[in-house]
């Protein structure tokens, strides 16, 4: 919940000093924006977290498909890219879970 602390004088005439000021502090809840922000993270995190998962499965795809290819004349550097692509897909596949998560809230 989204609060806002309103520092509250006790005199507003005279001299300004800091023991004019109370040390209680009043807040004030947000309910309009809290809502609006929910909205936006239930419409953004979806299309955001959907725009990742396809564009890594393209890109780690392609990468698995050029590595595979040359399957018996792949050096170290190639096998550690293409272990590295291998795991980012494991990853991205976690991805359509957040997704429907960020939906539900």
């Amino acid at each position: 919940m989204t609060t806002f602390t309103v520092l509250v004088s006790k005199d507003m005439g005279g001299s300004q000093n800091f023991s004019d000021y109370d040390d209680e502090s009043e807040e004030y809840d947000c309910p309009e924006q809290e809502k609006a922000m929910r909205h936006f993270q239930s419409v953004f995190l979806p299309v955001f977290y959907s725009l990742i998962f396809v564009l890594g499965i393209a890109g780690n795809s392609f990468m698995i498909t050029v590595l595979l290819r040359r399957l018996r004349s792949l050096r170290i550097t190639e096998i550690y890219l293409l272990h590295l692509a291998l795991a980012d897909l494991m990853f991205l596949f976690t991805y359509p879970i957040y997704a429907a998560d960020a939906m539900a809230q």
